[in-house]
């Protein structure tokens, strides 16, 4: 669950956050829910999922405000510097921050459909129940990720002039 929130997020720390707040709605949720199949893994990727967007749109929020704070005076002095291990995080999860902006340019449907079966490394029936729609729905959705992601990092021929 931590990975799938990891891929999701690329934040360490709000993917840890995040995976304790699925396992407790899981844990509120333990004597309503009737499993479809022999895993609960789908169910808990869908609360994953909803969490997952929860936590964005509260992001979102989030930048909105501080975009709205007056800004800060670089020229005065700050406490010590930890840059350092922050930096190094950072370039670790360079790669995943450009697959999530990727991902970021599918609309939300897409974008569920291929963090279930991609990053969950679930079924199309286990996604269909995670998301609780049609096989045949998460089958064209994928199909639509695909060509949309494929075009998106598909570098264009260079011209000479």
């Amino acid at each position: 669950m931590y990975a799938f929130c990891l891929r999701w997020t690329a934040e360490p720390a709000l993917a840890e956050d995040l995976t304790s707040i699925v396992f407790l709605q899981a844990w509120a949720k333990r004597s309503t829910v009737v499993l479809e199949q022999d895993s609960a893994l789908p169910w808990l990727l869908g609360l994953a999922v909803g969490t997952t967007r929860n936590a964005r749109r509260s992001q979102r929020r989030h930048k909105a405000a501080l975009a709205r704070l007056p800004v800060v005076d670089p020229t005065v002095e700050t406490a010590d510097d930890h840059a350092g291990p922050v930096v190094d995080r950072l370039a670790a999860s360079h790669e995943l921050r450009a697959a999530r902006q990727a991902l970021d340019a599918l609309p939300s449907a897409e974008q569920e459909v291929v963090a279930l079966i991609v990053w969950g490394e679930q079924t199309y029936e286990q996604a269909a129940v995670a998301l609780g729609i049609p096989v045949g729905t998460v089958r064209s959705r994928l199909s639509r990720a695909k060509a949309h992601l494929r075009a998106e990092l598909t570098p264009e021929p260079v011209t000479q002039s």
